[in-house]
């Protein structure tokens, strides 16, 4: 079991996974725009590691790893 953990101002947080990459997607899945939701589109947010076709498209902004640009971006950009 890993586990990633996040410490900020307010508290602190932490992701919990099998491995290292999973537990720092499940971290990033609570944290991303603020309690995982989206302040641009206003849903639910997920996140992926990959730029695979998401599930559930239409009601989840997935916030998915561009290797080209080695960055996360949403799926409503």
């Amino acid at each position: 079991m890993f586990v990633s953990i996040a410490s900020y101002r307010d508290g602190w947080d932490a992701g919990a996974g099998p491995t290292p990459v999973l537990s720092v997607e499940r971290l990033l899945d609570q944290l991303l725009d603020g309690v995982g939701q989206c302040k641009h589109c206003h849903r639910p947010t997920g996140v992926a590691h990959d730029l695979a076709e998401m599930p559930l498209a239409d009601h989840v902004c997935w916030y998915q790893y561009d290797p080209e640009l080695n960055t996360y971006r949403r799926s409503c950009e």
